[in-house]
């Protein structure tokens, strides 16, 4: 096992660490800006306030690591596993930068996005079940006025995430599984939530003007409790759910 100066050097000299088991070490307010970590083990590893920006984890392991208030723009984090199956706990991202950012393949079940900001960030094939993102952003700000709102989130499971109140106006959603999730006063103008799974989700006072929701599982929402759906995009089979949600029996 490498020690922590070790590891600086190394990173301070782009080369790649791999293989490591890096255990209660404290990176706070370190720059690890372009490190390369692959197939190592993180366990209570203190991140917070760090800089990894284009820092890139690959078939990496966190346990009870702590990635709070860092500056992590355009990092990525592919193959890599953030829950704790012994405490039931997972990934602490609170309040941290995640601009650009890309989580591919990794298991953020539980994981704590509060506060982030997560413009342009990249969720694939990501299982993020019971996920936190109150108060999180997906838009960017320029002179206090915002300018524009993006997010890809792809082949994904966020079943009974947090995402009360976040604007996802003209996001790609697709194909994702997000059911018994929190979407209430969200908004998903123009958003694409086409092939997602919405059955039991929470879209009390949401906004789904313009939005697709073409093979959208749409089980349970009723549209009486939409903030609004102007030019919402949906197809003949997705009817029946509608309808009935509204008191309406429908003969087939």
């Amino acid at each position: 096992m490498q020690n922590r100066d070790t590891i600086l050097t190394a990173v301070e000299n782009c080369e790649i660490i791999s293989g490591q088991e890096i255990t209660e070490y404290d990176f706070a307010e370190e720059n690890l800006s372009g490190a390369e970590f692959e197939n190592c083990a993180f366990s209570g590893v203190d991140f917070s306030n760090a800089e990894i920006q284009e820092a890139l984890f690959r078939d990496c392991v966190f346990k009870s690591c702590n990635f709070s208030r860092i500056e992590g723009r355009s990092s990525q984090f592919i193959n890599c596993n953030f829950f704790n199956s012994e405490t039931g706990k997972g990934g602490i991202f609170t309040y941290a930068t995640l601009r650009d950012a890309c989580f591919e393949n990794c298991n953020l079940s539980a994981a704590s996005f509060k506060g982030s900001l997560l413009f342009e960030a990249r969720f694939n094939n990501c299982s993020a079940q019971g996920s936190n993102f109150e108060d999180a952003t997906f838009s960017y700000t320029l002179g206090g006025k915002v300018s524009a709102t993006s997010v890809t989130i792809h082949a994904s499971n966020f079943d009974y995430a947090q995402f009360k109140g976040i604007s996802f106006e003209g996001c790609m959603l697709t194909e994702n599984s997000f059911r018994e999730t929190d979407f209430s006063s969200c908004d998903f103008t123009d958003a694409d939530l086409r092939g997602s799974n919405l059955a039991g989700t929470d879209t009390l006072r949401a906004i789904f003007d313009g939005a697709d929701l073409i093979e959208t599982n749409l089980q349970g929402m009723q549209l009486g409790t939409l903030a609004s759906f102007e030019n919402m995009k949906i197809d003949q089979a997705q009817q029946k759910d509608l309808l009935t949600g509204l008191g309406i029996i429908v003969f087939d």
